[in-house]
């Protein structure tokens, strides 16, 4: 995978591939050494899982961005990564096109989520969890790169602006 990944990422003449790793202590190590503004990382890589690696990059190379790359769909992996400090997560099955456009949107600071899986995002936020703990959605900026992403970035500031309302009053 990490062959394909690299090929590409290749095919952007902005985007340098400067470090390829076979498992998470390997990934963590390059990192530490090379200082890439954006890691794109297996989460199921042999040694050091996914998660492991997101928490220890963001404790010890925190400018280091982190693109989420993975088979999983399931909204517990999502979550999980998001919360370990991936600023973005895209399934295998995405492409090459799609995948350039993440890491340029993860350099440039945006954050990017598979559109099928924006919804777990979407349901944790609204079910409680922002009321609960005052968490201003907005600063969250989940967007994705592909379509119309104009379109959709609205929205979603439009859905945070109403969930940060909505904690605003509940705290009153």
């Amino acid at each position: 995978m990490r062959d394909g990944v690299a090929a590409a990422l290749d095919r952007d003449p902005g985007i340098e591939v400067v470090g390829r790793a076979g498992d998470g202590e390997e990934a963590l190590r390059l990192a530490r050494e090379l200082t890439p503004d954006v890691i794109v990382l297996d989460m199921h890589m042999p040694e050091l899982g996914g998660i492991a690696v997101l928490q220890r990059l963001r404790e010890e190379l925190p400018q280091v961005r982190a693109l989420a790359l993975t088979a999983s769909e399931s909204p517990e992996s999502l979550l999980g990564a998001i919360s370990s400090g991936a600023q973005g997560y895209l399934t295998k099955l995405t492409g090459g096109e799609e995948l350039r456009q993440a890491v340029i949107t993860i350099h440039g600071d945006g954050s990017v989520v598979e559109p099928r899986l924006a919804r777990h995002l979407l349901r944790e936020y609204s079910g409680g969890y922002a009321r609960t703990h005052r968490t201003h959605v907005a600063r969250a900026g989940f967007y994705h790169a592909g379509g119309d992403g104009g379109k959709d970035q609205h929205a979603l500031q439009a859905f945070a602006e109403d969930q940060n309302r909505d904690v605003e009053n509940a705290g009153e």
